[in-house]
């Protein structure tokens, strides 16, 4: 018997004779060829939904178009991954448990500078693993990093609120894609 080819507009599904009993196929299937199966499968793969025309028939249609509020949220995601790609240009040769610590580090360092006495444990932690660098060196090393990190991230987080208020601004979809997504690291 040669294998026939079936498609359900229920289930939006594809049988053959040789994997489904004639009892597992919804009654609503209509015979179609093989080349048909296998052109519609290529048509999804390529983006395109399968739906049934007016007998019943498989078809592929386009998706339907994202909603304003679905495309602003794709945007917005596009824009935020910007913006970390560019912060992750930064921090990228830190382990983020040194990030983490960061708070620590510049809260030590502001209280050596206003006191050279004052109580710095994580610093003296990185003392002693350190040579020819002084403590007064280390603190305003962290002093000067944490400027350089808070004018990079106040510049990069000014760029994607920019994006952002254009998002919002938008009213369709082609004013969505006209925004152009670029975030730039500069300094």
């Amino acid at each position: 018997m040669t294998e026939q080819h079936y498609y359900s507009a229920s289930t939006v599904g594809f049988y053959n004779s040789a994997d489904h009993r004639s009892e597992d196929i919804p009654g609503d299937a209509v015979v179609i060829t093989k080349s048909q199966r296998d052109e519609l499968l290529d048509n999804e793969r390529a983006g395109q939904i399968l739906a049934a025309n007016m007998e019943g028939g498989p078809i592929s249609v386009a998706p339907p178009a994202p909603s304003l509020a679905d495309a602003k949220a794709a945007k917005r995601q596009v824009i935020n991954t910007a913006a970390d790609t560019a912060m992750a240009t930064v921090s990228a040769k830190y382990p983020r448990s040194e990030i983490d610590s960061w708070q620590i580090q510049t809260a030590e360092a502001a209280a050596f500078a206003a006191d050279n006495n004052a109580s710095t444990p994580f610093i003296d932690g990185l003392m002693a693993h350190r040579s020819g660098v002084t403590k007064s060196d280390l603190a305003n090393k962290i002093t000067t990093n944490k400027a350089a990190y808070t004018a990079l991230a106040a510049d990069v987080f000014g760029q994607r609120q920019a994006l952002d208020d254009l998002v919002e601004a938008a009213i369709t979809i082609a004013d969505l894609d006209a925004i152009v997504v670029s975030i730039a690291v500069t300094g």
